[in-house]
């Protein structure tokens, strides 16, 4: 066995859980991928962790509720390179042992103390991210005397003190840094220039976060920054001077036009919802920041983490008269993409309506406000028209609170707003039923065949569930097609009589269920969560029997 992999959300009980079931896993001696995350896992990492596999090469347990400290032990994993454990509860230091990774995430725990100058030993170290913790006292030299960081370094929002140490002007192939929310003040060290000069050399930047601490500099107003995608340096709490020439791409930093007219009530809303929020699906917001540019203008933008992979919108809607071969090939989202994709944006609205306090409405549910990482991952964006629900009455629509009028796009707008009702977690939940039917149908709500009374939900829940031919997106059927004997039902049973149109069914039906024009008679996100996870796992056992899948029962 070399992978083990649990890949659906909430199979721990939660603080209960303390994981001693990886003791079972001692005797696979050819394990080199454990990847346990957003499992609902809680209590302690088990000491017996140090006896894992010697061959292990990635450790993987971020967004789960494990507390405790980080083993000593995981220094005994021999050929550990990646060691992720984000968004998590782990507290007291790091373990200085951890001297061998080339990738190591402890990201919003609560760790305390020193960042360990033992880290300085990693000398294949690419990427480092100890943001969100609580972490003092000054940044290791050794750790910035590191050539081999590539990837990026992330030690925002902690407690770290002190200057910006000389050695950080070697860090040259550096892909990102943040350094945000510390207390770092101070000038510069001279001989690496000042804020920024170090740059000079660095020919892969792009993204540099230096804001809300209080350093001290000239930032030079020549064009040194042209190879950087996002720089903020001039955020809250530095006194810097002078104004960079930038050359940012639209999709990484939202500049508000400041000529309409709701524009900076859009702005205080979105700042306003983003600074408390982070879940993995939605899209991380790095710096926001107002100012004046060179010309003299007042200028607001809100910068965004990349997203390699670019909107869904993308993804849905190219136009093969704008693409190569290749490239329309490769946008093609096959079927478990797809609900991959929806149960990620479903996880964020959950997580908005029913984990945040106040809980959020999002209001502008579309594909191009849901960014695609590296990994396809869904991450939802675009919080200008967001709105806060009063605590005492989570489930009504009035009342909502937002530095916006009404609003919404066309199309994916619920019906009810403009029936003079405000926003709700019901109108999110149309968004989404609209996004899941234009996700697997291919049809934008703004078709120019709907006309009169013919609107997406109608047109598919008329075909529901006998006409999934003429409803279902082309470059599906293309793909059932390819891959037709392996979808068949084996033991003839099913009425459906094909198990690739009969999950094509059930996805319809939650989306045709999410979109009713009732707002109370529409699905809890909650539930939507639990029924496309569902899916996805009997999707996955049907459709790929063949495939070796590695499970057991953890309770």
């Amino acid at each position: 066995m070399r992978r083990f992999l649990v890949a659906f959300n909430y199979l721990g009980k939660g603080e209960d859980d303390d994981l001693s079931f990886l003791i079972t896993l001692v005797n696979a001696t050819s394990l080199e991928l454990l990847e346990l995350n957003t499992n609902n896992f809680g209590g302690v990492l088990p000491a017996s962790i140090s006896n894992l596999s010697t061959e292990l090469i990635e450790l993987s347990l971020s967004y789960n509720q494990i507390s405790g400290e980080i083993p000593r032990g995981i220094s005994n994993i021999k050929k550990l390179q990646a060691f992720f454990v984000a968004y998590n509860r782990f507290h007291d230091e790091i373990p200085s042992e951890i001297a061998s990774l080339t990738k190591l995430s402890l990201r919003e725990n609560n760790l305390q103390g020193r960042i360990p100058s033992s880290l300085g030993k990693c000398h294949n170290l690419e990427l480092l991210d100890l943001g969100s913790n609580n972490l003092s006292g000054f940044i290791p030299s050794e750790i910035l005397e590191l050539s081999s960081l590539s990837e990026g370094v992330d030690l925002s929002q902690n407690q770290l003190t002190g200057f910006l140490p000389m050695e950080i002007g070697k860090l040259r192939s550096l892909g990102y840094l943040n350094l945000s929310d510390n207390k770092l003040q101070g000038q510069n060290p001279t001989s690496i220039g000042g804020i920024p000069g170090f740059l000079k050399d660095f020919k892969f930047l792009q993204i540099l976060n230096l804001s809300s601490n209080t350093l001290e500099g000239v930032v030079p107003t020549g064009g040194i920054f042209s190879n950087a995608t996002v720089v903020s340096i001039i955020g809250n709490r530095n006194l810097c001077g002078g104004v960079p020439e930038l050359d940012l791409p639209a999709c990484v930093v939202e500049v508000l036009d400041l000529s309409h007219h709701a524009a900076s009530r859009s702005f205080l809303a979105e700042c306003e919802v983003l600074k408390n929020i982070r879940h993995r699906n939605l899209v991380k917001v790095l710096s926001a920041c107002s100012g004046i540019d060179y010309e003299g203008n007042e200028f607001k933008a809100i910068v965004y983490e990349y997203m390699d992979k670019g909107s869904l919108q993308d993804w849905l809607h190219f136009t093969t008269q704008e693409k190569s071969e290749s490239q329309e090939e490769h946008k093609k989202l096959r079927f478990i993409q797809r609900l991959n994709i929806a149960i990620d944006v479903a996880c964020a609205l959950d997580y908005l309506h029913n984990d945040c306090q106040p809980p959020i409405i999002h209001c502008d549910l579309k594909p191009s406000n849901i960014l695609l990482d590296e990994n396809m991952t869904a991450h939802v964006g675009d919080f200008g028209l967001a709105r806060f629900v009063p605590p005492a009455i989570p489930n009504s629509s009035a009342n909502s609170k937002s530095s916006t009028g009404v609003g919404g796009t066309i199309g994916y707008a619920p019906p009810e707003l403009g029936m003079g009702s405000d926003a709700s977690i019901y109108g999110d939940v149309y968004n989404f039923g609209i996004l899941l039917l234009e996700m697997f149908t291919g049809r934008k709500p703004t078709d120019e065949m709907f006309k009169d009374n013919l609107n997406l939900h109608n047109y598919a829940n008329v075909a529901l569930p006998d006409r999934m031919m003429h409803l279902t997106d082309p470059i599906l059927l293309q793909e059932r097609d390819e891959h037709g004997m392996k979808y068949k039902v084996n033991d003839n049973t099913s009425s459906a009589g094909d198990i690739f149109l009969s999950f094509l069914v059930k996805v319809i039906q939650i989306g045709v269920s999410c979109s009713v024009e009732s707002p109370k008679e529409r699905k809890r996100i909650s539930d939507v969560v639990g029924e496309l996870n569902s899916l996805r796992k009997l999707f996955l056992e049907q459709a790929y029997p063949k495939e070796k899948v590695i499970s057991f029962n953890l309770h």
